[in-house]
């Protein structure tokens, strides 16, 4: 957990590979994880709270598919599994599968629901794809483009624009919030295979996570005459 100047105030160590992670509350935050050993494979969304400025570890829903991409929407949290997108109440019963996928490619990675929760958009990593779907999970629209190559990460901003990290291409993409056109590029310096994305308000400025780097990249969105596209 950092502070407003991205300095550390708390650490949750884990043993095995935190995959995503969405807000539920004002102090309260969910985490996908998967633990595979010789013995057991265990699929996780794990809770956690804030109490002064610490990370204290809440309850944990086992499932039973992969759990990759997290994301919450009045009380109901939507999990991919790389090859399917799901529906669960808070308790981690299952709603509904809405979307699946059977090729057996990566195609359901990472997921972002519209404030008013009537869309949702999911980067299919395989097919160079965004797709926008409705609550019944059925498509609304796919996306590609030449600049946006193996999409990762997809990010619904408080604005409702939708932003999509590129990770082989190295970029961010923002499309519309229909998922359907291209309306900017966003280049980031110094940025190798992004794999996360959101947009703080509170300062205009654009935080990525890395696959190769133990570091978060932090772009002051004002200070780089981009502002434009958000």
């Amino acid at each position: 957990m950092l502070n407003q100047t991205y300095h550390e105030i708390s650490r949750w160590d884990f043993s095995f590979y935190p995959q995503d992670m969405c807000r539920v509350t004002d102090n309260e935050f969910a985490i996908t994880c998967n633990l595979k050993d010789d013995s057991s494979h265990r699929h996780e969304v794990k809770f956690f709270s804030v109490t002064n400025d610490t990370i204290v570890e809440g309850n944990t829903m086992n499932l039973q598919h992969n759990c990759i991409g997290i994301t919450h929407h009045r009380g109901e949290l939507f999990v991919t599994s790389g090859t399917a997108l799901h529906t669960y109440s808070m308790i981690g019963e299952l709603v509904k599968t809405l979307y699946e996928d059977k090729t057996g490619h990566l195609t359901v990675l990472k997921c972002a629901v519209s404030h008013q929760g009537d869309i949702i958009f999911v980067t299919n990593f395989e097919q160079h794809k965004l797709l926008t779907l409705a609550r019944d999970g059925s498509i609304i629209s796919t996306f590609a483009d030449p600049e946006l190559k193996e999409p990762w990460d997809v990010h619904v901003t408080s604005a409702s624009h939708v932003l999509v990290c590129g990770w082989s291409s190295n970029n961010i993409v923002q499309v519309d919030s229909e998922g359907r056109t291209k309306l900017a590029v966003l280049a980031l310096e110094g940025v190798e295979n992004p794999e996360s994305i959101y947009y703080n308000v509170n300062n205009h400025s654009i935080i990525v996570g890395q696959c190769k780097s133990n570091y978060i990249v932090v772009f002051n969105l004002k200070l780089h005459c981009i502002s434009c596209i958000i």
